[in-house]
């Protein structure tokens, strides 16, 4: 496709992706994962149907930054806590962030943790790719 296409279309390459946009792209790929449910009958026959999607997740207003409040930041509070006692090589380096208060209230120590746990939120910004990454980290 050349640079005529792309803009009659309206696709304007800027190589930043809007949250509108990228809360689109989510929902593509979530309707795109299906999950395979067997019903109820003698034949045993299956259905498919789209992934559920995380409500939670989707009502969280993006980006998270100091001074955000809620539940969003008091997962990210537990996920941080988790890498901390998995990883206390942190927490001999930074005592300050030995563990998080789980209040759900985005402070310094919050911001800390999430920047020496995850290498995210170092602008006091994390917006949903960012979220998505470090919810799925492995503590291990």
């Amino acid at each position: 496709m050349n640079n005529a296409q792309k803009i009659t279309l309206g696709i304007v390459a800027a190589g930043v992706v809007a949250v509108v946009v990228w809360l689109a792209l989510r929902a593509k790929k979530a309707d795109a994962a299906t999950t395979t449910t067997t019903t109820p009958g003698t034949d045993g026959a299956t259905t498919t149907g789209p992934a559920p999607v995380d409500p939670a997740v989707a009502a969280i207003a993006f980006p998270i930054k100091e001074g955000s409040r809620g539940d969003a930041v008091k997962e990210l509070q537990r996920a941080a806590n988790r890498y901390l006692a998995a990883h206390p090589v942190i927490t001999q380096a930074h005592p300050d962030i030995v563990a998080l208060a789980v209040d759900g209230i985005w402070g310094v120590k919050t911001a800390k943790a999430l920047y020496y746990c995850f290498n995210v939120g170092e602008m006091g910004v994390l917006n949903i790719a960012q979220y998505d990454a470090v919810m799925g980290q492995s503590y291990s």
